[in-house]
């Protein structure tokens, strides 16, 4: 067998190389790929005066790397917005950041693929005659540069490269190379290799050959390092667990409660609820639970895993009228019979993923995906009390109520969920 370099690191060691004033690259697209262990290690480091190149700020609602607007570690920021945040905008509008100007979002990626290729910069007409007027971008260096080519005027951007990358794949073999999940593809392999030095975080960390060719995303020939994040379906699979911490769970409850309203309140819908799903960073108090994989429903192939019954990994069913997305164990029973996804539907894996970090095993199992599946359309789990004794009973209500078959019978919304969870908090639980 090839003796094939093990590039797998500790994240402390990966980033050994990031300095402050160094320019950084990290990708993350509409909420997807943010390598979030990463930039929890950059907030507790002492770096700063990092030039961030980065296609967004990141969004509301639990997404770090709009902290490192807030916490100073960035002085200047080459994307193409920073609305998306509130730390972003403020750092924007009060100085703290320095912005030259913002890009198209293709521009934005074409300079990065220049980079990626070697290329000096490329030709782009997008914007000419709009965002070369004085005094639209007051802290550019100078007037855009501009070409003339068949008639055609042409902005000239420069090539955008970067000391260091930070990417997150979905999984990654001990080489380097990576696999995305859908939309997470987006630009990372070309910030991978626009960079002198690539960190790739994922979620999920095996030998070469284990992924299949046509998988790769980014080969592992860009990579320099690999991280491995920490999932909730970590901590429930090691020893102990939320179940055996009740704060701990209390606190991670509580965040992705939050992130779930803030999803819903615009309109987003999860559809994949589950423990794998849920990356944890920080320790102890200082821990934090974001929420994966937004916008997976919308996938046209399954999304193959380890688990060699296919239970924990994401499925696209075929039924009436149409396809529906999800994890066996976490489907709503609703999805099962054809009918549309809402809200109520995120809430019945969310009480499913409850379950499982109170009792630590699955609310629906079997030996197959059909009988998981008719578990899941006929079955009432096993009371809670009976498998944890001294769980509180206000939680093992808030849990049961988000897995009522009927969906009108559930929790209306993740706020009403949430507000639930509070007001039992203020009235007794620990």
């Amino acid at each position: 067998m090839p003796d094939y370099r093990n590039k797998v690191q500790a994240i402390a060691d990966a980033m050994a190389p990031l300095r402050s004033g160094m320019r950084l690259m990290m990708g993350e697209f509409v909420g997807a790929g943010e390598p979030a262990c990463c930039v929890q290690w950059l907030l507790r480091s002492g770096i700063t005066d990092l030039t961030l190149i980065a296609n967004t700020p990141g969004l509301r609602g639990g997404f770090l790397k709009a902290l490192l607007f807030e916490s100073g570690r960035v002085r200047e920021y080459i994307g193409t917005h920073v609305g998306t945040t509130e730390e972003s905008t403020a750092a924007y509008l009060e100085g703290r950041v320095l912005v030259r100007e913002f890009f198209p979002m293709g521009t934005w990626a074409e300079k990065v693929r220049a980079g990626a290729m070697g290329l000096g910069g490329v030709l782009v007409p997008v914007g000419v005659g709009l965002l070369d007027q004085p005094g639209i971008f007051p802290q550019r260096d100078g007037p855009k540069p501009v070409l003339e080519l068949n008639g055609q005027t042409y902005f000239v951007e420069e090539a955008l490269t970067a000391d260091v990358a930070i990417i997150k794949g979905w999984r990654a073999d001990t080489f380097g190379n990576v696999e995305f999940r859908q939309t997470a593809l987006q630009n990372q392999r070309d910030l991978a290799m626009a960079a002198r030095y690539t960190v790739v975080e994922v979620n999920e960390i095996v030998a070469v050959g284990q992924i299949e060719p046509e998988r790769v995303g980014c080969p592992g020939v860009f990579i320099d390092a690999v991280v491995q994040g920490h999932t909730l379906a970590d901590l429930l699979r090691g020893r102990g667990g939320p179940a055996d911490d009740l704060p701990r769970f209390l606190q991670i409850f509580e965040q992705v409660c939050q992130t779930v309203a803030y999803a819903h309140s615009k309109g987003i819908l999860h559809r994949d609820l589950k423990p794998a799903n849920i990356m944890l960073t920080g320790n102890g108090s200082q821990q934090a639970a974001k929420l994966l994989d937004f916008g997976l429903a919308k996938a046209l192939e399954p999304v193959h895993g380890e688990d060699p019954l296919g239970l924990e990994s994401t499925e696209y069913l075929v039924t009436e009228p149409g396809m529906i997305a999800g994890t066996p164990q976490y489907l709503a029973p609703e999805l099962l019979q054809g009918k549309p996804a809402d809200a109520r539907s995120d809430l019945h894996a969310f009480g499913a993923v409850l379950y499982e970090m109170l009792t630590g095993r699955k609310a629906f199992e079997g030996d197959s995906k059909g009988s998981v599946l008719a578990a899941v359309l006929r079955d009432v789990p096993r009371p809670i009390s009976e498998l944890r004794p001294r769980t509180p009973a206000a939680l093992e209500m808030l849990v049961k109520r988000c897995l009522a078959k009927n969906p009108d019978e559930r929790w209306q919304s993740a706020a009403d969920l949430l507000a639930a969870f509070q007001l039992a908090g203020a009235a007794g639980i620990p």
